[in-house]
């Protein structure tokens, strides 16, 4: 896989992909102090804007096959959304709004439809019929999006139908989060990753074996995370085993499952044993489900213990 310097080199140039190097060694990249937690972060006012038509555009071609660019482009050419960018070197541009709120550090394509942005990376920009409103198509989530000079860092998020709000990196002066790029959704009330993080649901199993002649000693776990309309977002299965005995005595065995699911999305999991819901199964399962809460990703402790007796 090529590296995110190459990529740059590319896509965009020598002379930008260096810049955006020299940007990220000047205020981050590996030397960046690390995003805090999205726990760490306030929730932002909601805005009083009211919802934006959606888009009619179709989805522009991946920036790859729109050109790279070696020269800064006419300003002339850029939407007036862009009114009152700084030129820097090596055709990057700077914008801060009048209301003193940043856009940032960014780069055009040869066709300035395109834009490369720093934190935010590749979008698309089609004018709308307020001059100092866009719609972008970001590339990273595949939505669509619509903002302006009065409402940026807030988003219209076509695809989640809601208001977002694009955190700054509060560790590097000038510049928004990026990998991850943190955003509060008002919609939900949920701080977000887009594109979403896969992150684990983590589960402790305890297992209760009959040990006789008849009885199971294997057994396939299903784990399954569903988002709030019961639309499965991830699926796990899982072998559990015990020595094969006969003793009649029983014996207990612990363990964990865990499924990966996108941050901000589950909602509901359920745990089956072989053939799911509904088909013969050797074992009785407590504690089969529950809710999803993204805070508690990782800890198995903080769910309750899926309590299977099998004979």
């Amino acid at each position: 896989m090529l590296s995110r310097a190459r990529q740059l080199f590319y896509v965009l140039g020598p002379a930008i992909a260096s810049a955006v190097v020299l940007a990220a060694c000047a205020g981050g990249g590996a030397n960046r102090p690390a995003i805090p937690a999205s726990g760490a972060f306030s929730v932002p006012k909601a805005p009083a804007v009211a919802v934006p038509r959606a888009p009619a555009f179709a989805v522009p071609p991946a920036p790859q096959a729109a050109g790279g660019v070696r020269v800064p482009l006419p300003a002339a050419g850029h939407a007036a959304f862009f009114t009152g960018e700084v030129p820097l070197s090596n055709g990057v541009y700077y914008l801060q709004f009048p209301s003193s709120n940043l856009f940032g550090y960014y780069a055009y394509l040869s066709d300035a439809h395109y834009v490369y942005h720093f934190d935010l990376g590749y979008e698309y920009v089609f004018d709308s019929n307020n001059a100092n409103a866009v719609y972008f198509y970001d590339f990273p989530s595949g939505h669509f999006w619509y903002t302006g000079a009065n409402l940026f860092p807030y988003v219209y998020d076509f695809t989640l139908s809601s208001f977002l709000y694009y955190y700054p990196d509060n560790g590097n002066a000038g510049h928004y989060t990026t990998n991850p790029r943190y955003f509060f959704n008002f919609g939900t009330g949920q701080i977000i990753t887009l594109p979403p993080q896969s992150i684990p649901l983590l589960l402790n199993v305890q297992i209760s074996w009959a040990n006789t002649a008849t009885s199971a000693s294997s057994i396939a776990l299903t784990l399954d995370v569903f988002d709030s309309g019961h639309a499965q977002i991830a699926h796990t299965v899982k072998s559990e085993s015990t020595a094969p005995s006969s003793s009649g005595v029983r014996s207990t065995t612990t363990d964990n499952i865990a499924a990966s699911y996108p941050q901000g999305q589950g909602a509901t999991y359920t745990v089956t044993v072989n053939g799911g819901p509904g088909a013969p199964s050797p074992c009785t399962i407590a504690n089969a489900g529950g809710t999803v809460v993204d805070a508690r990703s990782g800890h198995a402790d903080q769910y309750p213990t899926v309590s299977l007796t099998c004979n």
